[in-house]
């Protein structure tokens, strides 16, 4: 029988295509390599697949939409956690409200897990108010690019959207409000995916032609990402559902102002008042993009708070997989 603690992570490849819960679970399975943790990693089909029954000290999965043999299968074996990067829930399909989707669609299935990894407070006292004796591991992710902070003008609104163009990310409205209310200093870069919902992110693009000072930058590395922070002088996020919000991450270790729709995790990321705002819908949002274009100086002093900001500098991936492991690995008995 090995001595070293062993995880099994049952989760997407991480290399098929870039999302913040992909980057997310390769760091962290990463990190946990290099602390000694033994990690085997396989997609669903290959845990569907596998005949073997090896035991685990717990097994991970990234899924909540799973077959119940799927599921009964891997709680035989070892203590399973579910980790929690988004809840349809939070933000359903059209035609549900948000509590007949959680009790029709996830609770059965999350009442089987024996806990949750989650990735901020937010998700956690949202799952805790349903789940108060389950097992928990708050694991916020680190940072994956090393930030430089600078002194930046005020002279245009260099603004970064940083998300796929998927419904849930809020960005047709917005631009169609631009459309509707043109901003004659903002420069708007737009980095995201346009392969999840071709549709949707079809009627982006179209809404980009019309406005010229909407750049869309495809999708990018996250070393290419951190030259396009180094460009920018303020961040926005229309997301109807943040549960983390990695770019916001981002654009505080930058010393960015952020603009932000105030869902989800949203309010981790902003002082309000002093590193941005949150606004409670698109509107208000571009009226206080509005704001900052005839008010340079609210902008300045924006940027001035951002930058006085002192957070997840010291933060890694390696605390990280230390936190996972002390939540969910039990310690061994003293002889």
């Amino acid at each position: 029988m090995r001595d070293e603690p062993s995880l099994l992570f049952v989760i997407p490849d991480t290399s098929a295509f870039q999302s913040g819960g992909n980057i997310y679970n390769a760091n962290l399975v990463e990190a946990l390599k290099r602390i000694g943790i033994l990690i085997t990693q396989q997609t669903i089909e290959q845990f569907a697949a596998c005949t073997t029954t090896e035991v685990f000290d717990a097994i991970i999965w990234d899924s909540l939409y799973l077959q119940d043999a799927l599921l009964g299968k891997a709680l035989r074996r070892s203590p399973t956690f579910l980790l929690v990067h988004h809840l349809e829930s939070l933000h359903p399909p059209e035609g549900w409200n948000s509590t007949a989707y959680f009790l029709e669609k996830e609770y059965a299935q999350l009442t089987r897990f024996t806990g949750f990894v989650v990735n901020s407070p937010f998700m956690q006292t949202h799952l805790s108010t349903h789940f108060p004796n389950k097992r928990y591991a708050l694991i916020p992710p680190a940072l994956g690019i090393t930030p430089h902070k600078k002194q930046k003008s005020t002279d245009h609104i260099r603004a970064l959207i940083i998300g796929n163009l998927i419904e849930r990310k809020g960005i047709l409205p917005f631009l169609k409000l631009l459309e509707k209310y043109p901003i004659p200093k903002l420069l708007l870069r737009l980095i995201g995916s346009t392969a999840h919902e071709p549709s949707y992110a079809k009627a982006c693009l179209a809404s980009i032609k019309k406005l010229p000072q909407v750049t869309y930058m495809g999708e990018l590395s996250h070393t290419q990402i951190s030259t396009q922070y180094n460009w920018a002088n303020l961040l926005l996020s229309c997301s109807a559902m943040e549960t983390f919000g990695m770019a916001m991450q981002e654009a505080v270790a930058f010393g960015i102002p952020i603009l932000a729709l105030d869902r989800g995790n949203a309010s981790a990321h902003v002082q309000q008042g002093h590193t941005g705002w949150l606004s409670p819908t698109i509107e208000s949002l571009v009226a206080q993009l509005q704001q900052l274009h005839t008010q340079p100086q609210l902008h300045a002093t924006f940027l001035e708070g951002a930058l006085q900001q002192k957070k997840w500098e010291t933060y890694s991936w390696a605390d990280a997989a230390a936190a996972l492991v002390e939540a969910i690995i039990p310690k061994p008995l003293n002889p």
